[in-house]
């Protein structure tokens, strides 16, 4: 039998579509506020919005009737006919707002129109009006919503905690402002501000004072006109990235979206400017014909339909490698390649529908889901297998050479002061052999760390790799692969002694500013983050005091700040229960703490590394499996010179 439904369970079902939780009801407001032209919103929420939302601006107001018609579903004043959906300039137009908030919470609306002598009220509760009249109130518009989902328990209990939902709401409130930086937002939590924009129309002002100011001295400026589509913003230089794409923000026409097709172009535009597996900060605004796209795909209008998805992704993707390859110092030859370098738009498409099905990182509806999938690194090199030493030289001099003479070149190549690092290397992994009963494998992985012994550090290229000469064979070492590895397997010794990772107290300790949901992710996995050897505590709503973190912090070139950046990034990405999610964030403090390419090594810095590196289980990777070693044969390079055949 089918029946007619009763208008508040027609309500309650429309209201589920728009208002899934206080962010969405804040992003309902904010685009009305937008449409009503104000230059200054305040946004006061208290208990994460679940006990008071209140939204005020200084828009055009409504006058009396346009505000009681305002709250009644499909009632707007931006939409006249369906023909108009394909030209729609406005942030909202499906009039489902006020009335789905209505439904769900005890509202009141006060409004007074521009040039009026008087502001207007209305009181609702569940989608009831109790109460209307006439009251003092400046021009703008100020929206209430108390005791969200107090009408509607089965949904209330899908709510997170206070803080986490108060999180959603600032990640809502801060895309809003970096799409239109000449407004000025505000937003307090609990009576405390804790956002404010200057709304002096200069975007890198918002990244100022939403981000911070390292992001707004990395920023560096886009700009492009393809094919009608007008790009603009900011995209962060190669030595500023993120473990996550949650400083990727998509604007079109004004409007937060996501877009596969966005976020696919703008991955291949960083390749080779970003190490792999991190992104850039990235603020997108594309200026496009509203007869182009298609805003009626989604009740929260976050998602576009483009028609000519091909002019989008080359619109973005040359803005960016643009921007990039200039500030990298490489003259593009014309700002735009030929045609035929453009990607394929089968493989673009085909790539777009398999992103579509993976969720997005750090989606603010996601956050701290236990369902989220982790990509696993891979090993992108196979291990580099060195010739062996067991004692004996291998002999590549000519015959007619003397074995006196052989010896002298020999002892040549391994300096006294080498030759005691490689014995020291000897006796640790003799003794590790002793210790494991003499096993087969322990044999096999003793004489693999052998490698490197008999060979002559001959000195540093490039800043970046190690020379050294082995009878026979020249090899490569990369310092920042070597390094990472030697503390990676330093972190994980620790943390299997229970250790806590040698955490060591910092002389100073460091203030961090960082979004809401890291600060909150963070805060929910305290103790996983403490166990990789980090001490710190919330020092305000904004901002974590760092006292300690892992491994020597006076080591050269190691920053503690972007090792627990990074840490904290991870644990915003994902929850580190699995031992795989540990490992990960081990490997993130190993690589921060490591001296980095370019780096310049002293000859005893040098021997350092090779003395650790010689005693390790696996000196041939780093922890993502790139190799630390390469050999390049005598023969191969003779063959360059034309010296064999």
């Amino acid at each position: 039998m089918i029946l007619v439904l009763d208008e508040h369970t027609a309500n309650g079902i429309a209201a589920g579509e728009v208002v899934e939780r206080p962010a969405s009801v804040v992003k309902e407001l904010l685009e009305n506020s937008l449409d009503a032209g104000a230059s200054r919103i305040r946004v006061e929420i208290e208990r994460g919005g679940v006990s008071l939302i209140r939204v005020a601006d200084n828009g055009s107001g409504m006058g009396p009737e346009d505000a009681a018609k305002s709250v009644l579903r499909h009632a707007t004043s931006k939409l006249r006919g369906l023909d108009e959906l394909h030209s729609i300039a406005t942030m909202g137009f499906r009039g489902e707002a006020l009335a789905s908030i209505a439904a769900v919470s005890r509202l009141r609306l006060v409004t007074r129109q521009t040039g009026a002598n008087q502001a207007f009220f209305q009181d609702f509760e569940a989608g009831k009006l109790i109460d209307s009249g006439f009251t003092a109130g400046a021009e703008g518009t100020i929206v209430e919503v108390k005791n969200l989902f107090y009408n509607t328990p089965a949904r209330y209990k899908f709510l997170k905690k206070d803080a986490t939902e108060a999180a959603y709401v600032t990640d809502v409130v801060e895309r809003h402002a970096f799409s239109r930086p000449d407004i000025s937002f505000a937003l307090s939590k609990d009576g405390k501000q804790s956002l404010l924009t200057p709304g002096d129309g200069k975007l890198l002002s918002v990244i100022y004072s939403i981000w911070d100011s390292e992001s707004a001295a990395a920023a560096l400026p886009l700009k492009g006109d393809f094919e009608g589509i007008k790009v603009s913003g900011y995209v962060s230089n190669s030595h500023h990235s993120r473990k996550n794409r949650s400083r990727q923000i998509f604007i079109v026409n004004n409007r937060v979206i996501q877009s596969p097709i966005i976020r696919l172009a703008v991955d291949r535009a960083c390749q080779g400017h970003f190490v792999k597996s991190t992104f850039p900060e990235l603020i997108l605004k594309l200026e496009i014909s509203p007869l182009e796209i298609d805003v009626n795909v989604h009740p929260q209008k976050t998602e576009l339909r483009f028609s000519n998805e091909q002019a989008i992704f080359r619109a973005v993707y040359y803005s960016i490698k643009n921007c990039l390859d200039e500030a990298s110092g490489i003259k593009a030859i014309a700002a735009k390649p030929e045609a035929s370098s453009d990607p394929p738009a089968e493989s673009v498409l085909a790539e777009k529908k398999q992103q579509e099905a993976e969720p997005e990182q750090l989606s603010w509806q996601e956050l701290n889901s236990d369902s989220r999938k982790q990509e696993h690194l891979e090993a992108n090199a196979k291990s580099v297998e060195l010739p062996v030493s067991e004692g004996k030289a291998e002999t590549v001099f000519p015959s007619k050479l003397t074995i006196d003479y052989q010896q002298a070149m020999r002892e040549r190549l391994i300096p006294q002061e080498q030759a005691k690092i490689f014995a020291e290397a000897a006796a640790i992994t003799s003794d590790r052999k002793t210790a494991s009963n003499s096993s087969v494998d322990d044999t096999k992985t003793m004489v693999r760390n052998f490698a490197l012994d008999g060979a002559r550090l001959i000195g540093q290229a490039f800043n970046t790799y190690l020379i050294l000469e082995k009878v026979g064979q020249l090899l490569l070492l990369d310092q920042h692969a070597a390094h990472e590895r030697i503390l990676y397997e330093e972190l994980l010794a620790a943390r299997a002694n229970n250790q806590a990772a040698h955490s060591q107290i910092l002389m100073q300790a460091i203030v961090l500013k960082f979004s809401d949901l890291e600060i909150q992710a963070a805060l929910d996995q305290e103790d996983k983050i403490r166990d990789l050897g980090f001490d710190f505590e919330q020092f305000s709503e904004d901002s974590l005091v760092l006292r300690a973190v892992p491994l020597d912090p006076e080591r050269p070139d190691y920053s503690p700040e972007r090792a627990f950046r990074a840490v904290v990034e991870e644990a915003a990405t994902k929850t580190l229960n699995r031992e795989a999610d540990i490992e990960e964030a081990l490997h993130t403090v190993a690589c921060k703490a490591a001296v980095k390419a370019h780096d310049i090594l002293s000859y005893q810095e040098m021997q350092s590394l090779l003395k650790q590196l010689a005693g390790l289980k696996d000196p041939f990777h780093c922890p993502h499996g790139r190799p630390v070693i390469i050999s390049i044969s005598q023969k191969e390079i003779e063959k360059y010179f034309e010296r064999s055949l």
